[in-house]
């Protein structure tokens, strides 16, 4: 009976504006702060281990190789056209950081940690769409080729990194699509913050522009004449 009195009392003190869900993704929170339904710790992990590949593949075309194949080459180390300038590398750092800021807002809960992990999600998702056009332009305009590599390992590897590339960028699309209508427009209200943080920072600028292209005012004498 007390439960029973309990549950009634607690229903009738959460309105139903409170526990209106959102696309499925949106709940009442015990501290009434935004939050998610579903976590994104599984895409987080998905997302640190494709990260780990990406960039040990990347080590393995920029330094590894190179080392073993020809030691004494004095330019065996480089970032250049035939490794499309290290893109495995930054490829998979980025995929780590991002993969990492996912586990911790699944762990802390908290809508800071959600604003850093779908800012990265934005970061890595563009980054990711650049890398992966300039590794197939590589391929087009022979940089990447047969004849470039003769007979290396580092073809085989070269092409790992791209195909790990292409699975990462459809790792931060799904981040992406699953969470910006909750993240950028729903409740947590990401772009507004976006747009406050704008005007705070340009409107600011532009009135002290104008006051200081704005003559200085006269200054009128105490004991001057009044007519």
């Amino acid at each position: 009976m007390i439960r029973i009195e309990y549950q009634r009392q607690v229903d009738e003190e959460i309105s139903p504006e409170e526990l209106e869900i959102q696309d499925g993704a949106m709940y009442r929170s015990e501290n009434n702060g935004p939050t998610l339904q579903t976590w994104p710790q599984i895409i987080g992990i998905s997302q640190i281990i494709s990260g780990f590949i990406t960039a040990i593949l990347g080590i393995l075309e920029v330094f590894v190789i190179p080392l073993i194949v020809d030691p004494a080459r004095e330019d065996a180390l480089h970032l250049g056209k035939d490794n499309c300038f290290g893109a495995g590398l930054w490829a998979g750092f980025l995929m780590i950081l991002t993969g990492s800021a996912a586990t911790r807002a699944s762990i802390s809960k908290r809508a800071s940690s959600v604003y850093r992990f779908f800012n990265l999600t934005i970061l890595t998702l563009l980054i990711y769409a650049f890398l992966s056009v300039l590794l197939i332009v590589g391929y087009g305009i022979n940089w990447t080729t047969h004849d470039v590599y003769q007979n290396s390992a580092r073809e085989g590897i070269h092409l790992f990194v791209t195909l790990s590339t292409e699975l990462g960028l459809l790792f931060a699309l799904t981040a992406f699509l699953k969470y910006y209508r909750v993240v950028l427009l729903g409740e947590f209200g990401l772009l507004s913050k976006w747009i406050t943080c704008f005007i705070d920072c340009c409107v600011p600028v532009c009135i002290l522009n104008l006051q200081s292209n704005r003559p200085p005012d006269r200054c009128i004498p105490d004991d001057a004449m009044v007519i």
